[in-house]
């Protein structure tokens, strides 16, 4: 019983210093950009959604594959749902700040899981990364 409660006051403690520390500010700031990559997803409007990958990010993948990714995605059909998964991932490397968010997203005749890599960038979450395959059933 003592270790339970051990435990419990050690997690509680961690979350706290976490959140404090401005982990839980950068997940929710990385949300708002998922959310706003998602609306332009909707709208199939590539050009915003070019704009919001990081400047690494078109070092590392031409434009054009990006275009070409992001318009593959209009084979899946209509948004139906977007749902936030539990798992996230937000790390602090020498003040450069990355947020992993993953989210279940039922289009017209398939679920998906998409994997969203963001990186601050000046007072933005950029793009850094993206993936999109199909759930299994």
């Amino acid at each position: 019983m003592k270790t339970a409660l051990l435990s419990l006051a050690f997690i509680v403690a961690s979350l706290f210093i976490l959140n404090s520390c401005g982990i839980g500010d950068a997940t929710k700031e990385a949300e708002k950009t998922a959310k706003t990559f998602h609306q332009h997803i909707m709208k199939q409007d590539y050009a915003s959604m070019v704009n919001m990958i990081h400047s690494e990010g078109l070092a590392m993948t031409p434009k054009e594959d990006w275009l070409e990714l992001f318009k593959s995605l209009e084979s899946l059909g209509e948004i139906k749902s977007i749902k936030q998964n539990m798992s996230f991932n937000t790390s602090i490397n020498n003040g450069i700040t990355t947020v992993e968010l993953s989210y279940t997203i039922k289009y017209t005749d398939k679920t998906m899981t998409e994997r969203l890599i963001l990186r601050k960038d000046s007072d933005t979450f950029k793009l850094m990364g993206y993936s999109i395959k199909k759930l299994e059933d």
